[in-house]
């Protein structure tokens, strides 16, 4: 869902995440907002290149707890008797395909909401939580590297974030563990955010 082109698109085909594209582009769109908002403050090498700390950040999009969410409603609104009806002839990959396309319908889209109010404020709640947790992690790195440049790197230092980790925490309470990796730090440069959210 999340992988991207140079210049940060989404992916031009997100399969059956199709029918949440409108949502993950708002949320890509504030969530680089706000990062490129907080690196901008920092003067640190790790921070000079906003588009690869944002691409850093986009890596972390949960496509899979999304697409478990929507995955199994769509399964069976693609085998409801009025799709089977529209589609029977046709092979599973062309089946597959023609409903993805419905997908990209912003009418067949809304209907579907309409129908699962409960998993769409899911969706939301997923992606609120993922833009939350990642700007608000970037701001304590922001904050932090001066003083873990002056106390625990050797030097010259880290010069460039090259991915982040989340998902050790406990999901269900909603806790984030997050690590980050930058080469050139001695041994492994660790940023841990550890806290607890209440439920959205």
């Amino acid at each position: 869902m999340a992988t991207t082109d140079a210049n940060r698109r989404l992916d031009p085909d997100m399969g059956l995440l199709e029918v949440i594209r409108p949502l993950v582009e708002g949320a890509v769109h504030e969530l680089d907002a706000l990062v490129e908002e907080r690196v901008r403050t920092s003067d640190d090498p790790v921070m000079a290149d906003p588009g690869h700390i944002l691409d850093v950040v986009r890596a972390t999009a949960p496509a899979a707890d999304l697409l478990g969410h929507v995955q199994r409603t769509l399964v069976l609104d693609s085998t409801s008797p009025a799709s089977r009806t529209a589609s029977a002839a046709r092979p599973p990959e062309e089946r597959f395909s023609s409903y993805v396309e419905l997908l990209r319908s912003e009418g067949n889209a809304l209907a579907l909401w309409d129908e699962y109010p409960v998993l769409a404020r899911l969706i939301v709640c997923q992606l609120r939580f993922w833009i939350d947790t990642r700007v608000e992690l970037i701001e304590a790195l922001v904050a932090d590297l001066p003083a873990l440049r002056e106390s625990l790197l050797a030097a010259p230092g880290p010069q460039r974030l090259e991915r982040l980790e989340f998902g050790a925490g406990d999901k269900h309470r909603r806790e984030v563990l997050s690590e980050g990796t930058v080469p050139e730090a001695h041994g492994l440069f660790q940023g841990v955010d550890r806290r607890f959210v209440g439920a959205a």
